[in-house]
């Protein structure tokens, strides 16, 4: 994961939470390696370069329709789980962030 201290600034300015900084950041370094595709791991890398920001990719065109499909995507999948599996499925995210957070940086 690169290690650049003003993505990580941005990073926590935009989320508010050092834990959810760093679970964003690890999520961009996921997308850079190709985990959705060659247009999201263009997006992830620009970021983490510091050439764009959010704000500005979610202002952009150029990959709305990927981010789009992903949102579907997360979507579709939340909706065919019970309430039951959702519960889980939130609850362990949950929990997987509480770690983070109490975890040395």
């Amino acid at each position: 994961m690169m290690d650049d201290p003003q993505i990580d600034q941005a990073l926590l300015a935009g989320t508010g939470d050092a834990a959810l900084a760093e679970a964003v950041k690890a999520d961009l370094d996921r997308l850079s390696q190709g985990a959705a595709g060659p247009e999201l791991a263009e997006m992830a890398n620009e970021l983490l370069q510091g050439r764009t920001n959010l704000r500005a990719v979610a202002r952009s065109g150029a990959y709305a329709e990927q981010m789009l499909n992903g949102i579907t995507a997360f979507r579709q999948r939340m909706d065919s789980m019970s309430q039951a599996e959702r519960d889980r499925f939130l609850e362990q995210a949950r929990r997987l962030l509480e770690e983070s957070r109490e975890a040395p940086m």
